[in-house]
């Protein structure tokens, strides 16, 4: 039998089936996308946590893509930690020291390295709830349990934390989101992230701070946590950050500050996982980001685009649901957390499919929380009532054209439902 023919006779029927791969393609895409709406009605996307496609540098990034190709070392395997120019780069962006600092693929890739240091099948998580899914999933997928603490004005509840710790509950880690929470915007305080670090590192457990939106504030810079706790030697803290949200996301490239022998310990193991980061990418993004200048003008641009964007959502939806709506205003970040009234549950059937023909995408509470909900069916539950909106990458007319079709919905729909 030829090669040819051993190769035709191996089918996806004779591989075994990944459960790890199933439960991978299980879970609902947070991504947004394709929006089905009726014949002759254009989309309007306001599920996708993607940039503006209008404040991307295209160009710049183009020819520092061009001027990383003239050296050779561009091409080649990339060390497990990074390129050492752009650790410094982030390092003095982020005020710690470079040994702290490690080159991810993005800010999943931090998430997912992180796991991999503090974790073991049949650990349970601590995270704050609601809470962004996919890390959650990334973690349940290799036998990590995941246990939900809720949010306080300023952050996570902290007092919560430190009651079950001091019952003697026992957590791999605790994991937050501290700026610009996804989904639900919030911020939280230095007071809060000062006591979550002092908590945690009492009772001995790891802080996974997944901070992807930090840069894009509006109005005010978010307040650190504790300088002597980040980058430092016995320190609880882990920082993940990106550059997905404010250069692109096809960029994938991120980073993780930790104490610097625990980022010697990932950059060890990551070369049986990912084996580094792509090193004409990091090359590139150093031609870019040398220029301080450039990027503190770039930032600056993309937060006023964004801040402009946010109250432009914020006042649609408010004017076309006659008040009915309860937003959580924006402070930074990509996304609008809002209360429906109780007629417009995006998870409901009906509801669903009213929105479909409208071509309107709004994302349902329910995959927020981590008990979740389950798709398909009618939702009666508390956290049904919530969405979340992203008002980034929609122009500012969709974003208006968006809130004016759910205010369509919310009309129809209201006398059937009471």
């Amino acid at each position: 039998m030829s090669a040819v023919s051993v190769a035709g006779a191996v089918t996806s029927a004779h591989i075994r089936r990944s459960r790890i791969l199933d439960a991978l393609h299980s879970g609902e895409s947070l991504r947004g996308g394709a929006v089905h709406a009726r014949t002759g009605v254009r989309p309007v996307d306001v599920a996708a946590g993607l940039p503006d496609d209008d404040v991307l540098p295209y160009a710049r990034i183009g020819a520092a893509f061009a001027d990383a190709l003239r050296s050779h070392e561009s091409l080649t395997y990339p060390s497990p930690y990074g390129l050492r120019p752009l650790r410094e780069i982030i390092a003095r962006r982020r005020g710690v020291p470079v040994e702290s600092v490690i080159v991810t693929n993005g800010a999943m890739g931090g998430i997912f390295l992180s796991m991999m240091a503090v974790a073991d099948p049949g650990d349970v998580v601590l995270a704050e709830d609601p809470s962004f899914p996919q890390w959650a999933g990334t973690f349940r997928r290799f036998g990590v349990h995941v246990e939900g603490v809720g949010l306080a004005d300023e952050g996570i509840d902290v007092d919560e934390v430190e009651r079950r710790l001091a019952a003697g509950r026992r957590y791999a880690a605790i994991y937050t989101i501290p700026d610009f929470q996804n989904p639900t915007g919030r911020v939280s305080s230095g007071r809060v992230k000062r006591r979550l670090v002092e908590v945690a590192g009492r009772y001995g457990v790891p802080v996974i701070a997944d901070n992807p939106y930090r840069e894009l504030w509006f109005s005010r810079e978010p307040a650190e946590f504790p300088q002597e706790a980040r980058g430092a030697s016995g320190s609880p803290l882990l920082e993940i950050g990106s550059f997905s949200k404010w250069l692109g996301p096809g960029l994938r490239v991120g980073w993780l500050i930790a104490d610097p022998a625990l980022v010697s310990r990932i950059a060890e193991y990551r070369l049986a996982v990912d084996g580094g980061v792509s090193a004409v990418t990091q090359a590139a993004l150093v031609s870019m980001l040398s220029d301080e200048r450039w990027v503190d003008d770039l930032l600056a641009h993309e937060r006023r685009v964004y801040a402009g964007k946010a109250t432009v959502l914020m006042d649609a939806l408010e004017d076309r649901l006659y008040g009915d709506i309860d937003v959580v205003r924006p402070q930074g970040g990509y996304f609008l957390w809002a209360r429906l009234p109780r007629w417009l549950r995006v998870e409901d059937d009906a509801v669903a499919r009213e929105l479909a023909a409208e071509g309107v995408n709004p994302l349902g509470g329910e995959a927020f929380f981590l008990a979740g909900g389950v798709r398909g069916r009618s939702c009666s539950g508390v956290h049904a009532a919530y969405a979340r909106f992203s008002f980034a990458h929609a122009s500012r007319d969709d974003l208006v054209e968006g809130a004016a079709r759910l205010g369509s919905v919310a009309r129809r729909l209201r006398p059937t439902l009471i």
